[in-house]
């Protein structure tokens, strides 16, 4: 039945799209998001990207926990050794389960923190910026005091490139 519900909701994305494509008024906008969709909720979002997968009992319980386990800004706060225990797994297991629910969108959903957002959605870029990438690996402390200077001082790279690596990065979502 809920497989059913999610491609009926697809259908109605569809003919939006449509008419947006071709032209043809649309007169509710906001259906665009998925968050306004049908009142699916981010978790509810997440789970419905899920159903073609052929998961175990286990792999669906501890999804489903971890989905609904997310903060207001869709990070995943819970100790992954805590949900290893709560389910007698490994935390092996629970990291895995966690990797596949960050390939959902929106990119950098499922995220522990700041900087794990913001790398997960520079991978998913089809030209990853390595400048980018290693500025959010390794001085995003800097960054956020808008020290520029000794980024570049530090990478090694001119300060153009510093900067157009920083504004890329304000670009992204932090909050999915």
């Amino acid at each position: 039945v809920r497989k059913l519900e999610w491609l009926d909701s697809l259908d109605e994305r569809n003919r939006i799209y449509s008419r947006q494509e071709y032209g043809e008024d649309s007169e509710d906008k906001q259906l665009m998001d998925y968050s306004e969709n049908v009142g699916e909720e981010l978790s509810q979002y997440l789970l419905h990207q899920l159903l073609t997968q052929d998961l175990t009992d286990l792999q669906y319980d501890v999804i489903h926990f971890m989905v609904y386990s997310l903060d207001s800004k869709g990070y995943m706060e819970e100790d992954l050794a805590d949900i290893a225990r709560r389910f007698d797994t490994d935390v092996d297991f629970v990291e895995e389960q966690l990797k596949l629910l960050q390939t959902l969108d929106p990119p950098g959903v499922c995220a522990r923190n700041l900087r794990e957002c913001l790398l997960i959605q520079l991978d998913r870029e089809k030209e990853p910026d390595m400048t980018a990438r290693k500025i959010v690996s390794d001085y995003l402390e800097l960054l956020a005091k808008n020290q520029l200077h000794v980024i570049s001082r530090k990478m090694k790279r001119p300060i153009e490139e510093v900067s157009d690596a920083c504004a890329h990065i304000r670009e992204l979502n932090p909050k999915p």
